[in-house]
């Protein structure tokens, strides 16, 4: 979703690792850490999407020591002889060892068999088997009442820029009037149950090779429902955007928050997203309302043409969220959104075509005041673009317009060549924002200096956001606020990860990909 923000006067502020003059000059960012990567792998088969890889990202640093390639299994191991993981830096390598996680259904991501298409409606309970591959044809809708269950070592390939996954809320409402509805009962939504295992995992992708797929080769996952929406009107629903015939979600009241439209665990959706018309886009994935009994956890959305996640409205949690390369935001919550967000790690495309990427973009809409945003996020890391020459975008941290309630904990925002943080409402409270110049866009130091335990200094020793693999750990933990009424209430810490050792690296598994082709 695309939200214009005034131009900014930007204020200028040092740091201990980073320096700026204000005006034309470009920001000098700290040195790069360079984390040893996984060597060459070889490519998936034509029309089954990509390996579970972690080889060179074309354009990010390439990792020391390891080949290039954007297939080939997951390496983590950093090298023993690599200066840049030893010694000073010894903490970065420990953070990228360790095992798997285990093996529990055996899966080859390469070698799966033709399951056949995913095509019009499913108007009945359908099961995606393991072992396979299905194609994803056109609009394909999950129907009130119905559920389409994806076991693990499963791929859902988009055929085609019009291929989009949409899980329907209740029968309530016609979008060919416009959403409206007369008095009646509320019916089911649609349900999709995606729960793949960290080596087993359940991957939407682009039906073309490794090496030629690109963001918005097909159109993504939208999981619509019934919960809060502040567009919603008594007899009025909201359509959602970035469908050619939409589709409608969202209730004026609070009365389904607490609906489930199924679970996704362990799952990546890559390449996707695709325009409509101006400002009527699909994400990589999409949640419309979605009510708190829908369980989501290990997503990871990459190279998305448009936003990576994005909430309109609802009241559904997650935790444990990767956001790579999407070519505009990382996380994107509006419309009177009201979950909890916890441990989420996201990386700003680099060559970002968008005019105002951001890490963060919580904004409450225009619709009832009376329902409004009121995102909370804990335990995040967000590294924005990094060493990339200074362009005219508006690459930004954390962006908050309007938005009263939200609430951002335990946060590290680096790397971001506009600022870290526009904010003329929220609260940000154990906040990190380092290498980050300037601090604040236009306005923001007012909501910074309210909060409880912010700093821009630099953590000690932080590693490599822009690797692949990352390690965005610092040498030691630096102590946050407690995250309460979040899924891990002892995680009390900034960032997304504990501290350095292996073990509390959740970005392991054939779940993960930090390829861009």
């Amino acid at each position: 979703m695309r939200l214009r923000a005034p131009r900014f006067a930007f204020l200028c502020l040092p740091s201990l690792l980073a320096s700026v003059a204000c005006g034309d000059e470009a920001p000098i960012y700290p040195p790069i850490v360079i984390i040893n990567g996984g060597g060459s792998g070889t490519s998936g088969p034509s029309g089954t999407g990509s390996g579970n890889g972690t080889g060179n990202n074309t354009n990010m640093p390439t990792p020391s020591g390891g080949d290039s390639g954007t297939g080939g299994s997951t390496s983590n191991a950093g090298s023993s002889s690599d200066p840049n993981t030893t010694g000073l830096f010894a903490h970065c390598g420990t953070f990228l060892s360790g095992k798997e996680p285990e093996v529990q259904t055996a899966c080859d991501l390469d070698e799966l068999e033709d399951g056949g298409e995913l095509k019009g409606d499913v108007a009945a309970d359908r099961t995606l088997k393991t072992g396979h591959f299905y194609t994803l044809k056109g609009g394909v809708r999950v129907m009130p009442g119905k559920t389409l269950t994806i076991e693990p070592c499963v791929k859902v390939i988009g055929e085609n820029p019009d291929a989009v996954l949409v899980v329907t809320s209740s029968t309530l409402g016609d979008p060919k009037k416009s959403c409206t509805y007369a008095s009646g009962s509320m019916t089911p939504g649609g349900k999709l149950l995606a729960v793949g295992e960290p080596m087993a995992p359940i991957i939407f992708t682009s039906g073309k090779p490794v090496g030629q797929r690109n963001a918005g080769d097909w159109g993504g996952v939208m999981v619509l429902g019934n919960a809060q929406n502040d567009l919603a009107q008594a007899n009025v629903r909201v359509p959602i955007e970035g469908l050619t015939k939409s589709e409608c979600h969202g209730y004026h009241t609070d009365e389904f928050n607490d609906e489930s439209s199924g679970e996704l665990a362990y799952v990546r959706i890559e390449y996707a997203s695709r325009q409509v018309s101006m400002a009527n886009e699909t994400n990589g994935l999409t949640f419309g309302s979605v009510g708190s009994g829908t369980k989501v956890h290990y997503v990871e959305v990459s190279n998305s043409a448009d936003d990576c996640f994005e909430w309109f409205g609802g009241t559904v949690n997650a935790d444990h969220l990767i956001a790579l390369n999407c070519d505009d935001d990382a996380f994107d919550g509006d419309n009177g959104y009201s979950g909890k967000l916890q441990f989420l790690f996201g990386r700003q495309y680099s060559k970002s075509t968008e005019t105002e990427p951001r890490g963060f973009e919580i904004t409450q809409g225009s619709g009832v005041k009376s329902m409004l945003t009121s995102m909370q996020v804990a335990n995040a890391t967000l590294c924005g673009q990094g060493p990339n020459p200074k362009d005219s975008f508006e690459h930004g941290g954390v962006f908050l317009n309007e938005a009263p309630k939200v609430q951002v904990l335990n946060t590290f925002v680096t790397g971001f060549s506009s600022y870290g943080l526009y904010a003329d409402s929220g609260q940000l409270n154990h906040t990190r924002m380092f290498a980050q110049l300037p601090l604040f866009g236009g306005v923001g130091q007012a909501t910074w200096d309210a909060g409880m335990g912010n700093g821009s200094e630099d953590p000690d020793r932080f590693c490599n956001c822009w690797a692949n693999p990352p390690a965005p750990v610092p040498a030691t933990p630096i102590a946050g606020g407690e995250p309460t009424g979040f899924d891990d209430e002892d995680a009390k810490y900034v960032g997304a990860f504990a501290d350095a050792k292996a073990d509390s690296n959740w970005m392991k598994g054939s779940w993960v990909d930090w390829s861009d082709r």
